[in-house]
């Protein structure tokens, strides 16, 4: 099931979107304007999976199909019961089966449209 992380924020359709990958820190910073051009920046930290795919390879399945031509609005989604999640679960089971640090984890999809990102992390906020 996937599910609108903050329904208050759409994404621009131009979002001049960046994304920093800070290894140092565990964190991933997503910087984007919304629909009033308003620069917002959301911090993943720590992240343990992510994924960046341009648009023409990306798989737009986390958009419901019901949507009417015109109205469709681009925001944060969450994906619950990830398949992603499950995925990286089990590899990390293979390897330490006593860790539990992604019993936290949440997936979450953007699409930036030039891209789109997922991230796999146990807090996000706006910075």
């Amino acid at each position: 099931m996937i599910k609108i992380f903050e329904p208050s924020i759409i994404i621009h359709t131009v979002p001049f979107a960046k994304t920093i990958i800070d290894d140092a820190y565990h964190k991933i910073i997503v910087e984007f304007d919304d629909i009033d051009e308003r620069r917002r920046r959301l911090c993943f930290s720590p992240y343990q999976a992510v994924k960046i795919v341009t648009a023409d390879c990306a798989d737009y399945d986390f958009i419901p199909d019901d949507i009417p031509i015109g109205e469709y609005k681009s925001y944060i989604r969450e994906v619950r019961d990830s398949k992603w999640i499950r995925e990286l679960k089990n590899e990390l089971q293979a390897r330490d089966p006593h860790a539990t640090f992604l019993d936290n984890a949440r997936h979450f999809i953007f699409d930036m449209g030039e891209s789109v990102l997922e991230v796999v992390a146990t807090k996000v906020e706006f910075i």
